[in-house]
Formats: C-alpha cells, structure tokens, sequence
C-alpha cells in the first residue's frame, strides 16, 4: 500500500519516463487526498509508455497531475479506469493509442471521463492488446543500421601527366643499364657507410660469393629503399622493381626476395649457379637470359583501372628538364593505392 503518491516530481528533473510497470490502483493512495494524484508532476515533463494500469486509485484525482512541460501518456493499458487525470490542476498532457477495457470489454473511443484543463484525449486507441504492443514496438523499434557501402570490384584510374610522358628505360643495352645500376648502387651504400661488392659470382669462387646484395643482412634490408623511397633512385630505377615484380609475380616486399630477383635480373645469372648461402634459391623464376625484355625502351603502359583491396605500384612518368616529384588527388600529395583504397583516382603529376 503506498500512500498520498506514487511519484511527486517538483524540481531539477527535466524528464519522468514510466515505462513497462504494472500499477494497481486499489492498492494506491490508501492516504485519501483529495489533491493527490498518484503521479504528480510539478517540473518538467512525464512520458508513460507500456504500463498498466488496473482500477481507480483511492484519491479522487486519479493517476495522472502534469502540470508542467507537455507530458504524453501513450501505448498503455487502462483496465476499468475512471479517474485519469486531476480535474481541477492545469494540465499539459497528451493521451494517444491507449487500450482502455472496461469489464474486459474494449472501449472503442477514450472514456468521457478522460477530460480537464489542458488535457487532450486519445485521438486514436488501439483495438486489441496485441494492436496496442505492435504500435508501441512500432514507435520504439531500433532503427536498422544502414548497410555499408560496398566498394566496386575495380575504380578507373586516370593520369593528368603535367607536361609529361611515359617514358622509356633509357638504357641501349643490358650491360650499360648494368653498369648505371652498379654504379649508383655504389654511391647508394657508400652514403650508408656500406661498400658495394660487385664481382659477377657466376665462376663459383669463394671470394666472389659476396656479390652487392649478399654481403650482409644489414645491407640487404637497405635495398628496397633505393627503389621505392629514395629521393632520387626509386625515381630512376623503379621501372626495375616493377619489371622484375611483374615478370617473376614474387612478393618484392620480402628483402630476401627482392635482392635474388634483382640479382638475377642485372647479372642475367642462372638460378642454379647463384650461391645458394645467400638464399638465391628463393628466386622465383630461373633463368634471367630468357626472360630479358627485347628492348629496354619499350614504352610505359599507364593502367586505366585498379582493383579494390589489393595495393598497386604507381608508374612513373618522365619530363626532359625536370624530376618527377609525386602525384597529387583534389590538389593534396597522394601517397599510393593500398588495400583501403576506393573510388575513382584522377592523379596529377607534379614535377620540380
């Protein structure tokens, strides 16, 4: 038995919810009040929804006083319910899409007794308990989150070269392209206090086996920066790594990897007279002879698309008189086609 109240709200809540509760009016308000409604809101607003309510209170006033904020009391269920709402206070409160049975008959329109100042009655009520749920599921149903956008299996690619042109690999022959490679290799190791050992190992020789890649480990995982991040090398030589990569499908991203397939191709050696103590042996194709491009010139195909999910090496273009510095997207350096990358690219070159 609860007394005067079942809720006296009359400061700092801005918001009163009641929901899913079962109230028993017969069992309520045992201390008659003739001022007392058992839900007395003096400060800011009540929404009930999904509650029932059995019977009439014992205070004449009845369930609801909303003096405050506009109040809402919707989706609930009255069951012999004849007193709803202080009929002297000034309320502010709306009922709609209540289920009102009387006796366990259905009421087809909100009870005449559903009145007073400020209040406004059901517009609306529902026909069933069943009806009276789904409208409050209906109203209170999560929304179902948005799917994701699921990215195309491919994005066109287009290049705005700035004055540019794909080149050619500006080498006459094998052995001057050879002799360049070595030569700025050289000068690559010695600005890491590293030296360049560049004996042909073909003849076997103890003392040739430490070729410019077998030296040290140290010195093998300083080669994939000379081709993909050196300031002035990955310009120059990255058509290499892009050949090689293209031509033995190897993952160039393993060091390893990468210095027996660039040693195989600028020393035009035979997989099984590399020594094998520098894992040559990883190689993934064997005989560099029969896999030389039949021109070194042969001119650079831009591609026109890329595939969603796997990351893609950019070719570079050539401008006479200039060095390329990088492709811009929308006017911002742009870094590379990874996995995450989507839409379709229209990349500027810049040039310095």
């Amino acid at each position: 038995t609860v007394g005067q109240f079942v809720l006296w709200v009359t400061k700092a809540i801005s918001k009163t919810t009641l929901v899913g509760n079962v109230v028993d009016g017969s069992t309520c308000g045992a201390v008659t009040n003739a001022a007392a409604a058992l839900f007395r809101v003096r400060f800011g607003a009540l929404e009930a929804y999904n509650n029932v309510f059995n019977g009439d209170s014992l205070n004449t006033p009845g369930y609801f006083e909303c003096s405050a904020e506009a109040s809402v009391v919707k989706y609930n269920t009255f069951n012999d319910v004849t007193l709803f709402v202080h009929p002297t206070a000034t309320n502010n409160v709306v009922f709609d899409e209540n289920l009102y049975l009387t006796k366990g008959n259905v009421e087809a329109a909100a009870p005449a007794t559903l009145k007073g100042t400020g209040v406004t009655a059901d517009a609306t009520v529902a026909s069933s308990e069943e009806d009276r749920a789904s409208r409050y599921e209906a109203a209170f149903a999560p929304e179902e989150p948005e799917e994701p956008e699921q990215p195309q299996a491919a994005y066109a690619l287009t290049f705005d070269l700035a004055g540019g042109e794909w080149g050619n690999a500006p080498f006459a022959s094998h052995e001057e392209m050879k002799a360049a490679f070595l030569a700025d290799m050289t000068e690559y190791l010695k600005s890491l206090g590293q030296k360049l050992e560049s004996i042909d190992p073909v003849d076997q020789k103890e003392e040739h086996l430490t070729d410019f890649f077998g030296i040290s480990y140290a010195q093998r995982d300083n080669i994939p920066a000379f081709f993909l991040t050196h300031e002035t090398y990955s310009v120059k030589w990255k058509w290499m790594y892009d050949y090689v990569a293209s031509v033995s499908g190897a993952d160039l991203s393993n060091s390893t990897v990468l210095r027996s397939n660039i040693h195989g191709f600028v020393y035009a050696t035979i997989k099984e007279k590399w020594p094998v103590s520098y894992d040559f042996s990883q190689v993934s194709f064997g005989d560099y002879k029969d896999s030389m491009p039949a021109s070194l010139g042969t001119p650079v195909v831009a591609p026109t698309e890329y595939a969603y999910g796997v990351a893609a090496q950019l070719p570079t273009p050539v401008k006479e008189g200039a060095t390329f510095a990088g492709w811009t997207l929308n006017g911002e350096a742009f870094a590379g086609i990874t996995e995450t990358t989507k839409g379709d690219l229209n990349l500027v070159a810049t040039w310095k």
